[in-house]
């Protein structure tokens, strides 16, 4: 609605970063919870409807990357869930209509990213691919304008072959592959949603 600006600054203390708000008019507010030490916020998206703010930060513990939500009303929640050890949060779209974000992690096995949903509402993280195994990865993905399905690029079917696949939020753990079909030496390489 214009009212204001949510920026990343270390404005309080030199080289740590966090998340703050500016209402036109008005005054500054820190966003972000209580950030020491190396602890940063790395990442933001706002919420469409204006409710608030999700971000990524080792707010909690140093060089663990989670996922965080902070309304306007006040409130700082931690959205993902235990992450394995080595785990972080590494991306995050809030889904168009609010009602919660789609993330990638390598929450269930290191260094293996995957996509992830969390609605605001009752809470609860679902896995959104097809489980992956070692050496396979979600690469890029994007939330659709309806707010039903998530379009992501991965090396999921071939380790050696980066398509392009969506899943419904209704049936999360299935997936269809957009592309005609790859082989090695193939791969998409980009893609936009409309």
């Amino acid at each position: 609605n214009s009212a204001s600006v949510i920026y990343l600054a270390d404005q309080d203390t030199p080289t740590t970063f966090e998340l703050y708000r500016r209402i036109i008019g008005g005054a500054n507010s820190k966003l972000s919870g209580t950030i020491t030490g190396n602890e940063d916020v790395t990442a933001l998206a706002i919420i469409p409807d204006g409710s608030g703010v999700v971000y990524i930060a080792d707010q909690d513990t140093n060089d663990i990357f989670e996922l965080y939500r902070t309304t306007f009303a006040g409130g700082n929640t931690k959205l993902n869930s235990v992450l394995i050890p080595g785990g972080d949060v590494n991306a995050v779209q809030v889904i168009p209509d609010s009602t919660g974000v789609v993330y990638l992690a390598d929450q269930d096995t290191n260094g293996v990213n995957e996509l992830y949903r969390v609605l605001f509402a009752g809470g609860g993280t679902t896995r959104l691919n097809p489980g992956l195994a070692a050496s396979k990865n979600v690469q890029s993905y994007a939330v659709s304008p309806d707010s039903g399905s998530v379009i992501y690029r991965a090396n999921q079917d071939n380790v050696n072959i980066v398509e392009l696949f969506r899943t419904f939020f209704a049936s999360a753990g299935g997936s269809t592959t957009l592309n005609s079909a790859l082989v090695v030496g193939e791969d998409v390489t980009d893609f936009a949603v409309r």
